[in-house]
């Protein structure tokens, strides 16, 4: 295929972000579960393309109403030529990451959920993280998926990312590789906001960043190359499996979680508090872009 790309205000953008939302109805409708209760929206930030939140909540009272987001963006874009942006990679591997784990996890009914969670999909990250900062402004957790699909070969590794996401919740993380993956752990730096994952940083949330290399990136994004023939579909099948294990791990969590607030630079030590945990996942994240 040779789409054009699937910018914030052009057709393609917005049919694309629709088609996205029919899909989170039907999954929406079909789970059949009478112990959660789920509904698929619409985030309309004004410019055309939407972005889409499923929101699942159990139907037992809540342990917490502490939020569990897990994200990723879903526009493209093509910097060499401006024409195709087929966005396999940047960041159609995020956006099945997280749908995918959000399938399985309602397919299973021995997950029964004590907290609330929401799966979003990011309209306009590739213009300034727009779609996300909009929404961050109101919420309270989120973990965005950011490109999981590409790999260099050799060993593969769950690159995660130490500037703009908060230490604990990174260990933490970590921790679920380490547990639930065979897939290694490396740590890497963006030296600025490079995903979805800043915006919940910038507005004061706990956030952690997985990415899908630790090196080069994938030489092929924002051009008409980001095809799915260039993609690892078992690389990406593990930051599902991670994304599933981050979502069972917090959201059966009893307990409110420590969380990282008032952090806007990345070399400032922030104050731990208790009070609502906020995860981000992106860019190759258990965030994904």
């Amino acid at each position: 295929t040779n789409p054009p790309p699937r910018h914030k205000t052009s057709s393609q953008g917005l049919a694309s972000s629709i088609w996205l939302f029919d899909q989170a109805v039907a999954l929406s409708n079909a789970h059949g579960r009478a112990d959660i209760k789920t509904k698929a929206t619409k985030y309309d930030h004004g410019w055309g393309q939407v972005s889409v939140i499923f929101r699942i909540d159990p139907v037992k009272p809540a342990v917490n109403n502490d939020l569990l987001i897990l994200g990723a963006h879903q526009d493209s874009i093509n910097q060499r030529d401006g024409k195709a942006a087929p966005g396999a990679d940047d960041d159609g591997s995020g956006t099945v990451t997280i749908f995918t784990a959000l399938k399985y996890l309602l397919s299973s009914p021995q997950w029964v959920p004590t907290r609330p969670i929401e799966f979003q999909w990011y309209s306009v990250k590739k213009t300034g993280l727009e779609g996300s900062k909009q929404i961050a402004t109101g919420y309270a957790k989120a973990k965005v998926d950011d490109r999981t699909g590409w790999t260099r070969g050799g060993t593969k590794v769950i690159s995660l990312t130490d500037d703009f996401t908060t230490r604990p919740l990174t260990q933490f993380l970590e921790a679920c590789v380490n547990t639930y993956l065979t897939t290694k752990v490396s740590h890497n730096t963006c030296g600025y906001g490079c995903s979805d994952h800043a915006s919940w940083f910038n507005a004061g949330y706990a956030v952690a960043y997985p990415f899908e290399e630790d090196g080069p990136i994938n030489p092929n994004i924002h051009s008409s190359k980001d095809t799915i023939a260039t993609l690892d579909f078992n690389h990406m099948a593990e930051f599902t499996r991670l994304a599933v294990a981050f979502v069972v791990e917090l959201s059966q969590a009893k307990t409110k979680l420590p969380v990282i607030v008032d952090v806007v630079e990345p070399d400032v030590e922030p104050e731990v508090i208790d009070v609502d945990v906020l995860t981000t996942f992106g860019d190759g994240h258990v965030i994904v872009d």
